[in-house]
């Protein structure tokens, strides 16, 4: 009885995977909770090299109501080579019952500044993915339904990403953009439910001569067909030493982070996100980060 179970949950997940492909299969993964403080390079490619050359490895669980919840893995990279630009690469694989996807991205960044607290940045990602829907134990050597087949048959997809990021003293904003291709199609083609774009501004507030600082942050993700979502978040930070972070979504989810910084070249975080108001996508996240001595 169990095994039947088991089997009519893994025949009902087929189902949606087969009427989710379109949007599964552009999708932007970008729901990392580091991406707001720890690591900016991860939601918008004018970040790329803004500081010193810096690791980041993360692994993030989201539980989304049914068996096989996703994982995502993800490793970037992200370096200055002049004062001007910057680079960085990004890989990350991510898997939700018997969907897997890799992507990667590889950015290019350009600053025009006007002073060390007056800048304006410009990047862009040209990225690369490839999806598989696994449903070998499903299928029992059955024919598999043609529009897995052909989903699975895909090779390696491009697209890209444009970002800007402004920097005016203590005050900054940024934009970015995902996904290109699907904003040249006609309206009835952009089937994925990809997210469009997103912004992000925040105010850096200096405590003793910055060896305590605060950090409100506001951020709102527009997708193409599902609910817009707002986020506001503040981060302490206690210099060369810790910081801690608390963020509200609109979703209803409550998360909270904790950063413990070794020493001035690595920085442990450790992040968790409540069930949201539909009472799925609890969330784990852990990242290291390891900056480059320049």
């Amino acid at each position: 009885m169990n095994k039947f179970i088991q089997k009519l949950k893994k025949l009902i997940f087929y189902m949606i995977c087969l009427y989710q492909l379109p949007a599964w299969g552009q999708m932007n993964y970008s729901n990392t909770i580091a991406e707001y403080f720890h690591n900016q390079y991860l939601w918008n490619p004018a970040l790329a090299g803004s500081k010193q050359a810096q690791l980041y490895g993360l692994f993030d669980n989201v539980w989304l109501g049914f068996d096989g919840s996703s994982k995502f893995v993800e490793f970037s990279f992200d370096m200055p080579f002049t004062e001007k630009m910057g680079a960085g690469i990004i890989l990350n694989s991510f898997s939700s019952g018997l969907f897997d996807q890799y992507r990667g991205a590889l950015s290019y960044a350009y600053q025009i500044s006007w002073d060390d607290n007056k800048k304006i940045r410009l990047g862009g990602n040209l990225s690369f993915y490839k999806a598989h829907l696994n449903v070998k134990d499903l299928s029992n050597n059955a024919q598999i339904d043609p529009v897995i087949t052909e989903f699975n048959n895909k090779g390696m997809q491009l697209d890209g990403d444009l970002g800007a990021y402004l920097q005016f003293n203590a005050f900054s904003i940024g934009l970015s953009g995902y996904n290109l291709s699907n904003y040249f199609k006609k309206s009835e083609q952009q089937e994925s439910d990809w997210e469009m774009s997103q912004v992000q501004l925040s105010y850096y507030f200096p405590i003793q001569e910055n060896k305590f600082s605060l950090q409100p942050l506001i951020g709102y993700q527009m997708f193409h067909t599902t609910k817009n979502i707002l986020i506001t978040a503040m981060q302490f930070t206690y210099q060369n030493v810790f910081n801690t972070s608390l963020y509200w979504k609109s979703t209803g989810c409550i998360m909270g982070g904790l950063g413990l910084i070794l020493n001035s070249n690595l920085e442990i975080n450790i992040f968790y996100s409540s069930k949201n108001k539909y009472g799925y996508q609890e969330q784990y996240e852990a990242g290291i980060k390891y900056m480059l001595n320049p």
